[in-house]
This record gives structure tokens, C-alpha cells and sequence, in this order.
């Protein structure tokens, strides 16, 4: 169930939720995910994704450009593997904030 639609970030949440985002992705485009590492991955995006925050397009490209070819295939394996698991746990009634399964999706995709 989606939660806190009423929360309007300042832009010093905001910053720092993009912040936190692309610290997040930096650490998953270096190796692979344990599945451990994946379900902690999903709760610090969860977290990020919490109240009204949603990465810019524009940011997010220009960050996967940035990356090294490596990387970029790194970091795209782990968010098809956090996407996955988190469409699992939807599936089986875990609680996962729908707004954030949402954001998680978009950034997979």
C-alpha cells in the first residue's frame, strides 16, 4: 500500500534522496548481488523512494553514461535481479511499498 502521498520534499531531501540514489547505484555497478545484498538493496531503495521522491530521467542517463562499459552491465544485472526479487515479494504479500516497487520498476526499465 502506497504511503506518505502528502509529503512534499524540500530540496534539501530531495538532494539528498538523489544523493543517496546514485551513491546506491555507483555501489551496485561494481560486482554482482548475493541474494543477502540484493534484499538490502531493495530496502535502502525502498527507503529512498519513501514520500513524493522520483529520480529525473536526465540525471539518472547522464550518471549511466559516466560509468565505464563494465559497469554499466554490472549495474544493469543487479537492477534486473533487485526487480525481480522485488516483483517476487509483491507476489508472494510481502509489504513493499507500492510507490517504491513503482520507482524500482521505472529505474530497471
Amino acid at each position: 500500500m502506497s504511503e506518505n502521498h502528502d509529503v512534499i520534499l524540500s530540496s534539501d531531501d530531495y538532494q539528498n534522496k538523489e544523493r543517496s540514489l546514485f551513491e546506491l547505484l555507483k555501489r551496485l555497478s561494481k560486482n554482482s548481488l548475493t541474494p543477502d545484498e540484493c534484499d538490502q538493496y531493495i530496502s535502502e531503495l525502498c527507503t529512498i523512494y519513501s514520500g513524493r521522491f522520483r529520480h529525473m530521467y536526465s540525471r539518472f542517463y547522464s550518471f549511466v553514461i559516466s560509468l565505464e562499459q563494465v559497469e554499466r552491465e554490472i549495474l544493469s544485472s543487479n537492477l534486473s535481479e533487485i526487480f525481480i526479487k522485488t516483483q517476487a515479494k509483491m507476489r508472494s504479500g510481502e509489504k513493499v511499498d507500492e510507490d517504491a516497487y513503482n520507482c524500482i520498476a521505472k529505474l530497471y526499465d
